[in-house]
C-alpha cells in the first residue's frame, strides 16, 4: 500500500470512534456495518464499534462511503461514489460508469474521489428491495478545492442477480446547481416513513431540501440560515466534515482557516437545528474554535454526542468537547 494511503488509513481509525456515529441518525438497523476499505470495516452490530482489520473490501474509500445493511446487520451493498459493491465485493451490474463530471471523470479510472459525504443511500419508503443511492459530482475546481454542480442518484434493487442487487437506473438528476462538496444529509422524516436530503449550495447560506416519500424525488423548496463562508483552499480557508445528530433535528458544518481573531486562521462550526416534520430550519448557532497555533486544519472533523448535547471534534488528534 501506497504511504500516502498507509497515513490516509492511520488517519480514518485514528477518527472513527468520533466520526462514525455522526451519520448514524436515520438508519438505526440498517447502518450497522461499514466498508472502509483496505480490508478494513466496522460493525455497530453488538451495539458498540468493533474494528475489523481483515475485511475482504479492497476498493478505496478514503473520505466518502456509505452503504446498508438489513435488519440483523448483515452488509447489502455499499459504495464510494463511483462504484457500486454488493456484499460479495463485487462490482453490481450497471455498478459502475456514473457520477461523470469534469472533474470527477479524472477520478473514476482510479476508482474513488477525496469529498467527504459526496454519497447516501436511502430506502425506498414503499419497496423493501429497492434503494437510492444519491451522489455528487465534481465539476469546477476552484482556489483548490473541487466542486460538485450535480446532485443524481441511481436506483439498487437488492431482489436481482441472484439476490445480490442490480443497478437499474442512474445518473437521474435532481439539482443542477453549483454545491459545496461534502455536504450531503440524509434525516429521516418525522412521520417515520419518509426521508429528507439536505444539500448546500457553495458560497452561500442557500440549503436545498428534497424530499423522498412513496411518489418519489423531489426539491421541496430552499432556506437560507446561517454563515457564508469563503472557503478558499490557495489561502487555507477549508470546508471539512459536517454530520447529523442522532435524532437528525441538528447539522453541523466545520470550517478550518478562517481568521476571525485577529489574523488567527481559528477553526468555526455552525450548528443548524432542523424540523423533521416540516423541513424547516429553525434556528443557527455558531462557534468559535480558537487556533492551536500550530495547525491550520484543526477542527476539520467532529460529531454530535448521541444525547444531542455535545459537539465532539477534534484538534491534533485531541478530542474537544463543546456545548450544543
Amino acid at each position: 500500500m501506497p504511504e500516502q494511503n498507509q497515513q490516509q488509513m492511520k488517519k480514518t481509525i485514528i477518527f472513527i470512534s468520533v466520526i462514525l456515529i455522526a451519520n448514524f441518525n436515520s438508519f438505526s438497523q440498517t447502518n450497522q456495518y461499514w466498508k472502509l476499505g483496505y480490508h478494513t470495516g466496522v460493525s455497530f452490530k453488538s451495539g458498540t464499534c468493533i474494528v475489523n482489520p481483515n475485511d475482504t473490501c479492497t476498493m478505496q474509500m478514503f473520505d466518502s462511503n456509505t452503504g446498508v445493511s438489513d435488519n440483523q446487520g448483515n452488509l447489502i451493498f455499499y459504495s464510494n461514489g463511483l462504484l457500486v459493491k454488493n456484499r460479495l465485493d463485487q462490482t453490481m451490474p450497471n455498478g459502475d460508469n456514473f457520477n461523470h463530471g469534469t472533474v470527477s471523470n479524472t477520478y473514476i479510472p482510479q476508482g474513488w474521489m477525496p469529498p467527504f459525504n459526496i454519497a447516501t443511500v436511502i430506502p425506498f419508503p414503499n419497496d423493501t428491495n429497492k434503494f437510492y443511492l444519491f451522489y455528487e459530482n465534481l465539476e469546477y475546481s476552484i482556489n483548490g478545492s473541487d466542486f460538485p454542480n450535480k446532485l443524481r442518484y441511481l436506483i439498487v434493487d437488492k431482489s436481482l442477480n441472484s439476490g445480490l442487487g442490480d443497478v437499474t437506473q442512474k445518473e437521474i438528476d435532481v439539482i443542477t446547481d453549483t454545491l459545496y462538496d461534502g455536504q450531503l444529509h440524509a434525516i429521516k422524516h418525522g412521520n417515520g416513513k419518509d426521508y429528507w436530503l439536505i444539500a448546500r449550495k457553495y458560497k452561500s447560506n442557500i440549503f436545498y431540501k428534497v424530499l423522498i416519500n412513496s411518489s418519489g424525488v423531489s426539491i421541496v423548496d430552499t432556506q437560507a440560515i446561517g454563515n457564508t463562508y469563503p472557503v478558499n483552499n490557495t489561502v487555507g480557508i477549508y470546508s471539512g466534515y459536517s454530520g447529523t445528530s442522532l435524532m437528525g433535528d441538528k447539522i453541523v458544518y466545520w470550517y478550518a482557516g478562517i481568521p476571525t481573531t485577529g489574523s488567527q486562521p481559528d477553526g468555526q462550526l455552525d450548528i443548524e437545528e432542523f424540523d423533521r416534520c416540516t423541513g424547516k430550519f429553525m434556528s443557527a448557532k455558531n462557534i468559535i474554535l480558537p487556533y492551536s497555533g500550530t495547525d491550520t486544519l484543526d477542527f476539520l472533523f467532529g460529531c454530535i454526542s448521541p444525547n444531542g448535547k455535545y459537539l465532539m471534534t477534534v484538534r491534533k488528534n485531541t478530542q474537544v468537547k463543546k456545548s450544543c
